[in-house]
């Protein structure tokens, strides 16, 4: 019998990384390459041809005509040579941003999933003595502190991995890179006690600590204990809940020339409002989830206030954060309130101002914490506000949330 796409690469070239099918037109047709034996850093090949760059990503064509993709790191330094040579001899057309090419800047109409069969776990260290069991998947590495089959792994890195891909999907022409290595390391604990002796806080599930630790606790992934074994049971996680973690790890790096408010828009934005019960996201039609966030801050107190809103879009890094539980809410309310009017109220409501803010934010691949991306960041909110003062937007933002039956105080 012949074997599948997914085994004949799984067994002869590379493990550790996220196989599906690739969206979108290729910019490099396969034909037009010959076909190669790839080798990966472990030293397993495999013959097919290059398609394209996707990012920190290669996607490849088999003879059988399926595609994959690998990213580029785990590669042999032939094979790297290779591609950056394709790359540099590309014609112009085929390295031009995402944002410029496609047309418009428009939110993705599509709803974005990502399957966990199509998702190959590759085990790295297994220390039972330390309780450190590595994994890898796509993007991402996962230390453990107790081990987890690989369909269990599967199950727990489709959320991880379908943030990743929403963002891939955005008009902004970001790719997501770690500060070292191949990987974005993420914690996951199997105890309280875990959680806590790595630095997380306990009243949360979730966190990333002040040495860049990102952790959260095997029960907010859905793992429960059965016997021996964990399994993974979809009703027992907390919907939504590693999205705003996920969206936090990937948009670090530009955390000074995004304004406080936008960073943690994009975070909660993300968990609250795109991120559906059912594994998938979408970034149309968001009206009903905006009231229903409207509706469950308000049982914390926070409810919408246009002076406090304004007020909190100005605020930068340089005033000091509240860990009052009250403005908490209140922030991450305004935050989303904010991040709804730019991208889907403003203008011809087609979210083009927020998407040429976050084009331009993240149009570096990391952007230092100094003074001079403090007064870029300045610069791209005055660019989005577009010169409009508060008494303006006061009314602007009253009127186009009336539209949709949101009420602000003024």
């Amino acid at each position: 019998m012949k074997p599948t796409c997914l085994n004949y690469i799984d067994r002869f070239l590379v493990s550790g990384i996220l196989f599906g099918t690739l969206l979108g037109t290729t910019l490099l047709p396969a034909q037009d390459r010959a076909s190669r034996i790839w080798t990966n850093q472990q030293g397993r090949t495999v013959k097919a041809a290059f398609v394209e760059m996707s990012g920190v990503n290669v996607v490849i064509q088999l003879e059988d005509g399926a595609r994959s993709t690998i990213h580029l790191g785990t590669l042999s330094k032939a094979d790297q040579d290779y591609v950056q040579k394709l790359q540099s001899t590309a014609p112009a057309a085929s390295g031009a941003s995402k944002g410029a090419a496609t047309g418009p800047l428009a939110w993705p109409q599509e709803i974005i999933s990502v399957d966990p069969k199509s998702i190959v776990v590759t085990p790295g260290v297994q220390d039972a003595k330390a309780r450190q069991y590595h994994y890898t998947t796509g993007s991402f590495e996962y230390i453990c502190t107790a081990p987890l089959a690989g369909t269990v792994m599967s199950e727990v890195a489709a959320d991880f991995e379908l943030v990743r891909t929403a963002i891939s999907k955005m008009p902004w022409d970001f790719e997501p890179k770690p500060k070292s290595g191949n990987y974005f390391q993420i914690y996951l604990t199997e105890t309280d006690d875990d959680y806590i002796a790595l630095g997380g806080d306990d009243r949360s599930a979730s966190t990333t600590t002040t040495t860049g630790k990102s952790l959260i606790r095997f029960r907010t992934l859905g793992l429960k204990k059965v016997g021996a074994r964990y399994q993974y049971d979809a009703r027992q996680k907390e919907p939504g809940q590693v999205t705003n973690m996920v969206a936090h790890v990937l948009i670090d790096d530009h955390a000074r020339i995004l304004y406080p408010w936008s960073r943690l828009a994009l975070e909660q934005f993300t968990r609250n409002l795109a991120y559906q019960n059912n594994g998938t996201m979408k970034f149309i039609n968001l009206g009903s989830a905006l009231k229903k966030e409207i509706k469950y801050r308000a049982t914390e107190k926070a409810v919408p206030n246009l002076p406090r809103m304004l007020k909190y879009m100005r605020q930068t890094w340089l005033e000091p954060s509240q860990a009052v539980i009250q403005i908490q809410h209140e922030q991450r309310l305004d935050a989303q309130l904010l991040m709804y009017f730019f991208g889907y109220l403003d203008g011809d409501g087609s979210g083009g101002g927020w998407h040429k803010y976050c084009l331009e934010a993240f149009s570096e691949p990391q952007v230092e914490r100094n003074a001079d991306n403090y007064a870029r960041g300045l610069k791209l909110l005055d660019q989005l506000i577009g010169g409009r003062d508060d008494a303006r937007l006061t009314a602007e933002m009253t009127e186009k949330f009336k539209t949709i039956g949101v009420k602000l105080v003024p």
